[in-house]
């Protein structure tokens, strides 16, 4: 038997970030989305310019995120952060704030 079948696969610091960073654009383009008739572009705009009104807020939004991680963990991180609640918990309440 191999033995990496028998022992847990650990999460390196750039698959979290990966995976934090992906996460975060698919549920900013979903956020901007939704709030899009909130704005006169929905009445207004082209399909382009709505098109690209999302992709630039929730790109916009996604720097913010990974400003909020670093900031987190320059704070409180440590060499086990991706499996630490308090940096994941910072960077939601940071998260939440920019969007407050």
């Amino acid at each position: 038997m191999n033995r990496s079948e028998h022992q847990p696969r650990q999460t390196t610091w750039l698959t979290a970030l990966r995976a934090y960073l992906t996460l975060s654009l698919g549920l900013h383009v979903l956020w901007e989305t939704l709030q899009l008739p909130l704005y006169t572009i929905w009445t207004t705009g082209s399909i382009g310019s709505k098109l690209f009104a999302v992709a630039h807020c929730a790109l916009g939004d996604v720097i913010i995120a990974a400003l909020a991680l670093v900031v987190a963990l320059t704070g409180i991180g440590s060499d086990a952060w991706q499996i630490s609640r308090g940096v994941s918990a910072d960077c939601d309440g940071g998260g939440c704030l920019h969007d407050l």
